[in-house]
């Protein structure tokens, strides 16, 4: 897609490229391969929901609430990616290993 939208400038030049994405997803890959190790997890998706619950008597709860002014939820991409760790055995040994990537893989495809 980008070599086909690239091919079309006929002589002109690129001068900036954008990149949105849809802020809390999560998704994780290998940073040695680039290689996707599950679906991403969207925005909207609350299956973390009891991690956060769980974490609703931590003593840490407050301190996050009083620093951020937000309550945890389930939106937010830390839920989704403790749940992601503890629920996939690929992304698990990939942050095991210090293989587990999140933002370069983007800044790769493209650049590829």
């Amino acid at each position: 897609m980008t070599t086909q939208a690239l091919s079309q400038l006929q002589g002109e030049t690129l001068t900036g490229v954008a990149i949105s994405n849809q802020r809390e997803t999560a998704a994780a890959w290998t940073r040695s391969t680039g290689k996707p190790l599950d679906l991403a997890i969207v925005w909207q998706d609350n299956r973390a929901i009891d991690l956060v619950d769980a974490l609703c008597n931590h003593p840490a709860f407050k301190t996050i609430k009083q620093t951020t002014g937000l309550a945890l939820s389930p939106y937010f991409s830390a839920a989704k990616w403790a749940w992601l760790i503890q629920h996939n055995e690929a992304v698990e040994k990939a942050q095991q290993l210090g293989d587990l990537c999140s933002a370069q893989w983007i800044v790769g495809w493209y650049s590829s």
